[in-house]
């Protein structure tokens, strides 16, 4: 058994029987590329996703998406993608997938070209979730179905932890995050945390916007407003970020990175119209955090 951050390389899954635990990016990717060199792939999956092309009008699909979500309203967008991925895939059932409960872009999808196919080709086997193991790895899947494993790859996910903080400069992970801006903690504002974002796009955009961000409060250009003021743009931030997103763990670090993008721009924007001076001592300490797997597996723990 293996994690997905372990994983370097299929040349050592040649001619074995393997298992990918997980429905996201890094499982569909994973899956795709043992299928050309396993002896048999079998993908399991709790729930269902929508899973969207990495391409669009032979362009990346972010590239494509950004400007389209600059003058769409989010409901169609949901509706519009659901549309085109009816239209592109038919029903995700049809490929032994559970079914998505939710309209596409309600959570975060799974972006990966050669999955499906590999399904249809009969490279991939998808199995239900996992019931318990018979000793070993043979594996009893919730359908009653039973399968010999040489290996299990764990795609299932990661949680933060920041083990070099203490308590009371940690914030909070388990749900929306009480980051204004997603950058900074209220409480303690020379603190900054930086690269927390799971959008649609690429991260770096959003890096290199909270970069200038972050940037301009140290060099004293702008000022980040009363301590009420954060507090209650953080809660409707979440508010809207709710009302877009299924409630899943990952919604503690899903964007709307337009949106947030604008907002960082706005942000700026003001620092010619800022009264006073801001502090300039304020340190940087950009971190992603230490992120464990939530898999209930000993040995899948590590970062990425």
């Amino acid at each position: 058994q293996l994690h997905s951050k372990d994983y370097k390389t299929a040349e050592g899954m040649r001619g074995k029987r393997v298992l990918v635990v997980g429905f996201g990016n890094t499982a569909c990717d994973l899956a795709t590329e043992l299928s050309t060199i396993a002896d048999k792939v079998y993908s399991s999956a709790r729930r269902g996703f929508w899973i969207t092309p990495k391409y669009i009008f032979g362009r990346p699909a972010d590239v494509v998406n950004l400007p389209f979500a600059k003058y769409v309203p989010p409901a169609v967008q949901s509706i519009s993608l659901t549309g085109m991925l009816w239209m592109m895939q038919g029903s995700i059932s049809k490929y032994g997938l559970p079914a998505p409960g939710h309209l596409a872009l309600r959570t975060h999808p799974a972006t990966c070209e050669g999955y499906l196919p590999a399904i249809k080709a009969g490279r991939i086997t998808v199995k239900s979730g996992i019931d318990r193991f018979d000793g070993g790895l043979r594996v009893r899947f919730k359908d009653g179905s039973v399968e010999e494993i040489d290996t299990i790859l764990w795609c299932t996910g990661f949680k933060f932890t920041f083990p070099f903080l203490p308590p009371e400069l940690t914030p909070v992970m388990t749900g929306p995050m009480q980051l204004f801006r997603r950058i900074v903690m209220p409480e303690h504002d020379r603190l900054y945390f930086m690269g927390f974002a799971k959008t649609l796009s690429a991260i770096t955009p959003v890096a290199e916007g909270q970069a200038e961000w972050v940037a301009d409060l140290i060099e004293g250009r702008t000022r980040l407003p009363a301590r009420a003021g954060m507090d209650r743009e953080i809660a409707q931030d979440e508010r809207l970020i709710s009302s877009r997103y299924s409630a899943t763990p990952k919604l503690t670090v899903e964007l709307d990175v337009y949106r947030y993008l604008k907002q960082l721009e706005r942000d700026r924007a003001r620092k010619l119209r800022v009264a006073g001076s801001a502090r300039t001592d304020r340190p940087v300490i950009p971190t992603q955090g230490r992120p464990e797997n939530q898999a209930a597996t000993p040995t899948a723990r590590g970062r990425r």
